[in-house]
């Protein structure tokens, strides 16, 4: 049992849920602009990604790496809770790929912008808004690993 007296939850990322919705409920999509090198894509939403799962095991960038000094990018092209319903059903099922308004790219360094100022998350941390430029740094962070005898 948890504090309370309530049963702790099956899923523990299940409590990503209600925010999450809330949050999507509420936002009024100004348009993101990201700029990679050459590329470049516009859109409503957009998920930056060093692995390929997020929240309840999402597969938002299958192939992203963390050790592969890139940043997976994904945009969402269209901003209405229709296309965000379809987009996370879309995600949900694994089938992302399948739909025709996104864009995807792996910059080492970009640059995030949009009409007016977008608020930015690190895993679920708020960092500020746009206007934000990201570096990827190779090798900048060591990791140590438990029991890796």
């Amino acid at each position: 049992m948890a504090c309370g007296g309530r049963r702790a939850s099956a899923h523990p990322r299940a409590s990503y849920v209600a925010p999450l919705a809330a949050s999507l409920l509420t936002y009024r999509h100004p348009p993101l602009h990201l700029v990679a090198g050459e590329s470049t894509a516009s859109g409503a939403y957009c998920v930056v990604a060093n692995a390929p799962a997020y929240a309840l095991d999402l597969p938002l960038a299958p192939g992203a790496r963390a050790d592969d000094g890139a940043l997976d990018w994904l945009v969402f092209e269209r901003g209405s809770l229709a296309a965000l319903a379809t987009y996370s059903w879309a995600v949900w099922r694994g089938a992302i790929w399948g739909a025709t308004t996104c864009a995807w790219a792996a910059p080492r360094g970009s640059r995030w912008n949009a009409a007016a100022p977008v608020p930015v998350q690190t895993d679920g941390d708020p960092l500020g808004t746009t206007p934000v430029d990201v570096d990827v740094v190779p090798g900048a962070l060591t990791l140590i690993r438990a029991g890796s005898d």
